[in-house]
């Protein structure tokens, strides 16, 4: 937690100087960091203005792949606050970018992050075949999922298991296991569409 607080600290002494600079694409960068740091410190209530305020100058200066990012994180927030439309709108821009980007890491990302949202929702085999499908593309691509992303998709997706039958929940791996990757995103996108 300290080291948090000292790397906020850090990041608002640079936010200062960048915007005394002008340097927009910085500014979007550390205030992204500093929505990060309140993520971490599960403070998404917090976080979300940071998030909203780099996702719009990310949209006036038009960098796609940082706007994917940053909107997966925005999408975060507000899942972790029990925003569920204003999360699914972000993962699906969000998606819809790093499809056209061809950023499979970030699709990776952004499958676990659909993958929660159903879990929370209630949508439990859905849940599991997008982690699985975010699994399988990992693995492929040997990006490993960073620790604290599998702490939250493990308790996501736990849950999710609760809601099925053990040979439901296999099937459900099984079948996110097998998509390729394009059917996993096709999937996502439809996910929770109302």
């Amino acid at each position: 937690e300290g080291r948090l607080d000292d790397a906020s600290a850090l990041y608002q002494d640079a936010l200062d100087l960048l915007t005394e600079l002008g340097d927009r694409w910085g500014v979007a960068a550390l205030t992204n960091n500093l929505g990060m740091i309140l993520l971490l410190q599960d403070r998404p209530a917090d976080a979300r203005p940071r998030f909203d305020r780099a996702v719009a100058i990310q949209r006036e200066i038009g960098d796609p792949h940082m706007l994917a990012n940053f909107l997966s994180n925005l999408g975060d927030a507000a899942r972790e606050s029990g925003d569920g439309d204003t999360a699914r709108g972000c993962y699906h821009e969000g998606l819809a970018l790093a499809r056209a980007l061809d950023e499979r890491w970030l699709i990776a990302y952004l499958l676990e992050d659909i993958a929660m949202l159903a879990a929370q929702e209630g949508r439990s085999a859905q849940a599991i075949r997008l982690g699985g499908a975010a699994a399988h593309l990992r693995e492929v691509i040997g990006a490993p999922i960073p620790p604290e992303t599998a702490k939250k998709l493990e308790a996501h997706l736990r849950t999710a298991r609760a809601g099925l039958t053990p040979v439901a929940g296999n099937e459900a791996a099984e079948a996110g296991a097998g998509l390729t990757y394009e059917a996993a995103v096709e999937e996502a996108l439809a996910a929770g569409s109302r």
